[in-house]
């Protein structure tokens, strides 16, 4: 499993007055979301209340990743501010429907051409 953490990764990106967007590449796991749950931390801290995580280079996440998610929505949600989810594949998406996420959180799904539709 600590293959995974090696192959993980969170890019912040954006302006000033405009939200932030994490870009999650690789595995969200056990080992790995404690650095995810970081990630949107420090640009909560940092005063930012409109994050976009692009999940277009996820390629797994179990229920921890899941929990530093709701937990960012959750904190986000009692500031003021909001959580989307970009860039969602199907499967990503079915994992997010079976536990509850999809209904608290606003996703954009991927499609084939590789363009984004909200959900």
């Amino acid at each position: 499993m600590a293959e995974s953490a090696d192959q993980f990764s969170v890019v912040t990106a954006g302006k000033e007055g405009e939200p932030a967007v994490l870009a999650v590449v690789g595995e969200v796991d056990l080992y790995t979301a404690p650095r995810l749950g970081e990630a949107l931390a420090g640009v909560i801290d940092a005063g930012v209340r409109q994050v976009v995580l692009d999940l277009s280079r996820l390629s797994f996440i179990d229920s921890s990743g899941l929990h530093a998610i709701a937990a960012a929505r959750q904190r986000l949600g009692a500031e003021g501010g909001s959580l989307v989810l970009r860039s969602v594949r199907p499967e990503t998406m079915r994992v997010l429907d079976i536990c509850g996420l999809s209904s608290i959180v606003e996703t954009i799904s991927a499609t084939a051409g590789g363009s984004t539709e909200p959900t």
